[in-house]
């Protein structure tokens, strides 16, 4: 009796979530090996001036990630419906998803050369390329090769979330980060005076190899999700488009806006100390961050399973609850930055490049209302709710870029504040907003909400 309802429970929508819930937990363990523990080593390693070129890699993978154009987050709501109809169909629209993305990322190439050759690196990264200009060009063609890569890996990422089966690569993705960190210590020993690069093939290559692997293993449990580019069908092409346009405005411009931004300005500015500062707050943020995508990631796909079966009321359930939990979060970390803020960064990264009490007071309460934006925002792209995932994101990230110049001579706490003011200001309350306006719309019988079961 209690192996058959076990089996019952993994079969169901909210085993799949526990199941991958509880895979992405562990997996944490090789991503804590990698930002807890490695990472300080490369600050201490490389200085805090050109730990900031190694840490402004990954603002320029973030922005070339954009060639993705939202697409692998369509995928998981166009995916479900597909798999009902028939193999050649899922097929045709991972096919059309590969090509699309590869072809955007060479565009996007291409345009950053010809920009580059007309006008200079030096326009591109300011300060940053006046101390290190050849480091900035091996750097930034390192990080474009990596993110050629990385665009094929993130289509098949976003079909195992559309399969509701992200336990196997939060596996995957574990031992990448755990091979990551152990790369960057056996080099660390081995040369404790390292460069830039070196770092950089230690930190991504493991990583890469271990998605890959994890790509394969997916495609051989679903042999129908095997590319077959005899499908290409210009008519999905621009559905994709439209639909991952939309999904890239409502979950990844804000965010990439409030991660990069402030990092490519501070070191336009030649203000390195605050490009460390800022990255390493960002760091804290992917691992807290990683904790609660742990929660959110495969619930997506299974919000979308719900939506599309019409089990509005589980739906509304697990927003509410894990609402609640984010606030709970952000207590807790605000609390701890205030007290002990400062003494837990030193030991984390050295004196040198300690956060400040004040700071990472901010940093909790930001971590804490950026979490409740994402699960709303989100929320509202499995409703189908589009326009509105796109009118809320782009009003937060223009109130951001209006009052980020003003933010910038104050700091990093400027910048925090302002992140604070835009989100909590104007993202939350729209997207409360549009959320409430679409939950009438749902639950037409007023009784059912009200009676609603949060437990």
């Amino acid at each position: 009796m209690i192996l058959s309802r076990l089996k019952s429970f993994k079969a169901s929508r909210d085993g799949r979530i526990a199941l991958s819930v509880l895979t992405a937990f562990g997996s944490k363990f090789g991503g804590a090996a990698l930002q807890l523990f490695a990472l300080p080593l490369v600050v201490r390693s490389l200085g805090v001036q050109d730990f900031a070129i190694f840490a402004l890699s990954s603002s320029i993978l973030a922005f070339f990630m954009f060639s993705n154009l939202g697409i692998g987050g369509y995928l998981v709501v166009l995916l479900p419906s597909a798999r009902k109809s028939s193999g050649r169909e899922v097929s045709a629209i991972l096919s059309n998803a590969l090509v699309t993305t590869i072809s955007v990322g060479l565009v996007f190439i291409f345009l950053l050369y010809g920009y580059c050759r007309i006008y200079g690196l030096s326009e591109v990264f300011g300060g940053v390329y006046d101390y290190a200009p050849e480091l900035v060009v091996d750097v930034l063609c390192l990080v474009l090769f990596f993110g050629l890569l990385q665009l094929m890996i993130s289509i098949f990422i976003s079909a195992q979330n559309a399969y509701q089966e992200l336990y196997y690569n939060n596996v995957y993705g574990g031992l990448g980060s755990f091979a990551s960190a152990v790369s960057i210590l056996i080099y660390y020993n081995v040369n404790p005076s390292g460069n830039v690069i070196a770092y950089l093939l230690a930190f991504y290559l493991p990583s890469l190899f271990f998605q890959i692997l994890s790509s394969i293993h997916f495609v051989i449990r679903h042999p129908e999700t095997c590319p077959r580019f005899d499908g290409m069908r210009p008519s999905l092409v621009r559905s994709m488009i439209f639909g991952g346009g939309a999904f890239v405005i409502a979950q990844t411009v804000l965010p990439l806006v409030i991660r990069e931004v402030p990092k490519l300005t501070f070191a336009s500015e030649g203000a390195l100390v605050d490009v460390t500062t800022y990255s390493l707050l960002m760091v804290l943020l992917s691992i807290l961050g990683g904790i609660t995508l742990s929660l959110t990631q495969p619930m997506f796909g299974s919000l979308s399973d719900a939506w599309t079966s019409g089990d509005f009321l589980w739906a509304i359930r697990r927003v509410v609850q894990i609402t609640l939990l984010f606030v709970g979060m952000g207590v807790v970390l605000a609390l701890i930055g205030k007290i002990y803020g400062e003494a837990l960064t030193t030991a984390w990264v050295g004196a040198e490049a300690a956060i400040s009490n004040h700071i990472m007071f901010l940093f909790g309460c930001y971590f804490s209302i950026n979490c409740i934006f994402h699960i709303f925002t989100l929320s509202l792209f499995v409703m189908k709710l589009k326009t509105a995932c796109v009118l809320v994101n782009l009003s937060t990230a223009v109130v951001f870029c209006l009052l980020l110049p003003f933010a910038v001579s104050r700091g990093v706490d400027g910048v925090l504040v302002v992140g604070l003011l835009s989100v909590g200001g104007v993202g939350v309350p729209l997207s409360l907003l549009y959320f409430y306006k679409s939950l009438k719309g749902f639950l037409v019988d007023e009784a059912a909400l009200t009676s609603l079961d949060l437990n």
